[in-house]
């Protein structure tokens, strides 16, 4: 299979003889690396010809969320999936460069180059101080991750125009050195402006080598609000079917770990770790609330996860629903936003609704590790609670948009 594989070709579609399984039995010759889940971007480090490249994590319904990477891809190595992911290691498989948990949703890969030099270089647009550094845009995390290097070492990173423009997916560099990117904010999982989705220039403020990008199109302000305040990674988290229950879900950092294993370090009770936090006007007040996502750690790749949605009174957050989802198979959470006023859900397979029975026969393959269709239903918050909008629609993968 070629699945998760980099593949290494001539211009015309040939093999080169020196790929690293060329001529061996039982490989393909194209494989040049291995062991990637999503590889999303990909550029080669001016100077060293090094190959860099971004990846999905798990999506909640494959492994815990998060676990987005940064590799450095080499010939014949294994980059770990489904083996190991995150921060985990096992003897031959190769480690990230870098990790990010929650998940950013890398999208792109671009090395800088700045073609011209100095005062000419920053007068057409360019950034000499951004020469050698390594671009990407993100979708989940909504900017431009910018990483400075020597070589193989990361020596700092920052994320650029975070929150402004939505989510962010491609990002090149134009011969006068701008950088041009585009936003993905009309693909069903973001929140469109009235002019999206668009292509944005960054030029320097101003001609000095510390000039910051800005771009040249108008920036949505970033939201104050109150619900933003709260620490959901360092927070207590009741049980979607106890809501009012005395026994919580307490994380500190992020995570409660599992707290028994067995001899073979597999969990005998699960573990919880935040799998997201976004927010949005799920109400209609004007005023944000929160979409926190808690994933749920233990033996199986198949998870259920937990969602909470918290609004804010008096200064203090108070849960507006919660509710379990099934896991990847069986009404596995694809998606959660607003859209035009309304809370969507999506769940995987057909006919899949929050309170009812998410494991019942659909008519189709029970069980499947991947269903042909998802179920969009549409929420709306009247009279104190989150009621559905008309019917569920089941969508058809043939006709949804690919995950991101």
């Amino acid at each position: 299979s070629l699945a998760g594989k980099t593949l290494r070709l001539n211009d015309d579609g040939t093999v080169p003889p020196d790929n690293p399984f060329a001529g061996q039995p039982n490989a393909r010759p194209e494989i040049f690396s291995y062991g990637h889940r999503n590889a999303q971007g990909l550029d080669f480090q001016p100077g060293t010809n090094l190959m860099f490249q971004t990846e999905h994590g798990p999506s909640g319904f494959d492994g815990p969320g998060g676990g987005d990477e940064v590799n450095i891809v080499e010939r014949g190595k294994n980059y770990g999936w489904p083996l190991v992911h995150h921060r985990d290691t096992r003897a031959g498989t190769e480690p990230p460069l870098l990790e990010y948990t929650p998940a950013i949703a890398p999208a792109s890969g671009m090395f800088y180059r700045g073609g011209a030099s100095g005062a000419a270089h920053a007068a057409a647009g360019g950034f000499p101080q951004f020469r050698g550094n390594f671009f990407f845009g993100n979708l989940r995390g909504e900017c431009i991750v910018r990483v400075v290097l020597e070589g193989r070492r990361v020596v700092s990173q920052e994320r650029l125009l975070e929150k402004q423009y939505g989510r962010i997916r491609d990002i090149a560099e134009a011969p006068d050195g701008a950088i041009y990117f585009s936003t993905s904010n009309r693909d069903g999982r973001g929140k469109p402006a009235k002019d999206d989705d668009r292509i944005l220039r960054l030029v320097p403020v101003s001609n000095s080598s510390s000039a910051s990008p800005t771009a040249t199109a108008e920036a949505n302000a970033s939201s104050d609000s109150p619900i933003r305040k709260v620490d959901f990674k360092n927070f207590s988290y009741p049980f979607p079917e106890q809501p009012s229950g005395r026994k919580a879900i307490r994380l500190r950092d992020g995570e409660q770990p599992p707290p028994k294993f067995n001899e073979h370090g597999i969990p005998l009770d699960p573990g919880y770790r935040v799998v997201d936090v976004s927010y949005d006007d799920l109400t209609g007040d004007g005023i944000e609330e929160a979409i926190v996502i808690l994933g749920l750690v233990h033996a199986g790749t198949s998870n259920a996860v937990y969602v909470y949605i918290y609004g804010t009174q008096r200064q203090r957050p108070q849960i507006l629903w919660s509710f379990e989802s099934g896991d990847r198979a069986e009404g596995g959470l694809r998606n959660i936003y607003e859209k035009d006023g309304e809370l969507v859900i999506e769940l995987d397979g057909r006919n899949k609704i929050i309170g009812t029975d998410l494991y019942a026969d659909d008519g189709t393959n029970r069980g499947a590790c991947c269903p042909d269709a998802f179920t969009r239903t549409r929420y709306r918050w009247l009279n104190g609670k989150f009621r559905q909008q008309g019917t569920p629609e089941v969508v058809f993968r043939t006709d949804a948009i690919s995950r991101s």
